[in-house]
C-alpha cells in the first residue's frame, strides 16, 4: 500500500519525538558526510525490534566505510592532523548519537542500539593508519568532545525539572555504557563528579533532582563497575601506572554501596527514573566486582 499523510514507505505514519528532533534540529545543519551519518542512524532506529547486535554491527560498518570512502585522495587540510581526521569524524558521529539517545529511556532497545553502534565503531577501528587503505583509527577525544559539551549543557547540579532530569539520566546512561566499554580511555572526570554529587554532598533541595543524581551515579556503577573497581584496587595497592583520584578507595566504595542499599530500601516501587531497581542493581554490581571492599570490617 502506498504511503500517505507524508509517510515515507517503510516508516511509521506517526512521527516520534526523536524523528522530529532529527528533522528539525539535526538535519538543517548537516551536509555531506553528516547527512550520511544521520541516514545511517535513522535506518538503525527505524529497524524492526529484534537482536540489536546485528543492527549495530551493520550501522557501525556503514560508518567505518563512510570514513574510508570519503577520505580524500589529496589532503586539503582537514586530514593533515596526526590522527588523519579521526577526531573530527568521531565527533560527527557522537553528536547525533548523544542527542538522539536522550530521547530514549536508558534501558530501551533503541538506546542500546545507539550505544552498541558506537562500541562497534570503536571495535572496528584499526590500530595503524595506512595511507593506501585509509581505515579509521580510534581517538577517544573525538567522542569526549561531544560528551563534554552535552554533559555541561544538560547538568542538573543546580536546577532541573522532570524533562531535564530524564534527559540527563538517559544521556548519562549512554556515557556509562560507553565508559564501561572503554571508549572514554579511562577518563574519570564525569563519573567522579556524578558519584560525589549524589553521595558525598548535601542532598539537592528538590527530591526529584536528588533522585536523578542518584540514578546517574547508579548507572555509572552498573555499566562501569568493573573499571571503577579496578581503579580502586590499584589505588589501594599502589600499583597504578596512572594518577587516579584518591576518592577511589575501599572506604568510599563501601560508603557508596551502603548509600545505594539504603536508596534501594527506601525508594518506592514507582519512583521516578526506576530508582529503586537502579540502586539495587548498582549495589549488586559493586558487591560482585569488589566484594572484599565490603567485607573489610567483618
Amino acid at each position: 500500500m502506498a504511503a500517505t499523510n507524508g509517510e515515507t514507505a517503510g516508516e511509521p505514519a506517526t512521527t516520534e519525538p526523536w524523528q522530529a528532533y532529527m528533522k528539525d534540529e539535526l538535519e538543517p545543519d548537516s551536509d555531506g558526510i553528516d547527512q550520511e551519518v544521520l541516514a545511517t542512524l535513522r535506518a538503525l532506529l527505524l529497524a524492526p525490534e529484534g537482536d540489536n547486535q546485528p543492527l549495530a554491527q551493520a550501522a557501525a560498518q556503514r560508518l567505518l566505510d563512510l570514513y574510508h570512502d570519503s577520505y580524500p585522495k589529496e589532503d586539503y587540510g582537514f586530514y593533515l592532523s596526526d590522527d588523519k581526521g579521526a577526531c573530527g569524524y568521531l565527533d560527527s558521529i557522537s553528536i547525533p548519537v548523544i542527542e538522539l539517545a536522550t530521547h530514549f529511556r536508558w534501558d530501551s532497545a533503541k538506546h542500546q542500539r545507539l550505544a552498541d553502534t558506537m562500541i562497534a565503531v570503536r571495535d572496528g577501528c584499526t590500530e595503524k593508519f595506512i595511507e593506501e587503505d585509509p581505515q579509521l583509527v580510534y581517538n577517544a577525544e573525538g567522542v569526549l568532545m561531544k560528551v563534554d559539551r552535552a554533559w555541561n549543557a544538560c547538568s542538573i547540579t543546580t536546577f532541573g525539572g522532570l524533562r531535564r532530569c530524564n534527559t540527563n539520566v538517559n544521556m548519562t546512561a549512554l556515557f556509562a555504557k560507553l565508559f564501561g566499554a572503554g571508549l572514554f580511555d579511562g577518563d574519570l572526570k564525569y563519573v567522579l563528579f556524578d558519584l560525589t554529587e549524589a553521595f558525598d554532598k548535601s542532598p539537592a533541595a528538590e527530591p526529584l533532582r536528588q533522585g536523578a543524581l542518584e540514578a546517574c551515579a547508579a548507572l555509572w556503577l552498573i555499566y562501569g563497575g568493573s573499571i571503577l573497581a579496578q581503579v580502586t584496587k590499584e589505588n589501594e595497592s599502589g600499583t597504578s601506572k596512572k594518577q587516579f583520584p584518591d576518592v577511589f578507595n575501599k572506604q568510599n566504595w563501601k560508603h557508596w554501596a551502603e548509600r545505594l542499599a539504603q536508596i534501594a530500601h527506601d525508594a518506592p516501587d514507582d519512583a521516578e527514573f526506576d530508582l529503586k531497581r537502579l540502586a539495587s542493581k548498582a549495589h549488586d554490581r559493586m558487591v560482585e566486582v569488589y566484594p572484599e571492599a565490603l567485607e573489610q570490617d567483618k
